[in-house]
């Protein structure tokens, strides 16, 4: 099983991994908008759900995958008056793979955040 951490605060308080890989498998955990190398985060919703989709895909390179290997697709809003604006953008990137997908409208554990996304998806490996 290879892990991944963003080294983020959220992860060494809760004892999480960003993204596991075993097998035939990548999970991502709650991904969220932050630039996990300084923990900032735009207040902008759209920002917000650019950022976190950029982050999968950059921990999905240590899978050898892409987006296009995304299967799930699982976002929390904190408003249900963002799922519009977060669905537009969600839409840019998975149109064409089209995923399941589920969105929940809850808080979350950073009052800052207004988006996090959760992504399962196809562990290539390196000679695949």
């Amino acid at each position: 099983m290879k892990t991944i951490s963003s080294g983020s605060y959220f992860e060494k308080l809760s004892g999480y991994s960003r993204m596991i890989g075993d097998s035939n498998w990548v999970v991502s955990a709650g991904t969220t908008g932050f630039d996990y190398s300084t923990m900032t985060i735009s207040d902008e919703l759209e920002d917000q759900v650019k950022k976190a989709i950029e982050n999968i895909e950059t921990y999905l390179k240590e899978y050898n995958s892409e987006l296009k290997d995304v299967i799930i697709c699982n976002w929390v809003i904190t408003k249900r008056e963002f799922y519009e604006p977060a669905a537009s953008i969600i839409n840019d990137y998975f149109s064409d793979i089209r995923p399941v997908m589920l969105t929940l409208v809850s808080d979350l554990a950073d009052e800052r955040l207004k988006f996090e996304m959760q992504v399962f998806a196809i562990y290539k490996e390196d000679n695949e």
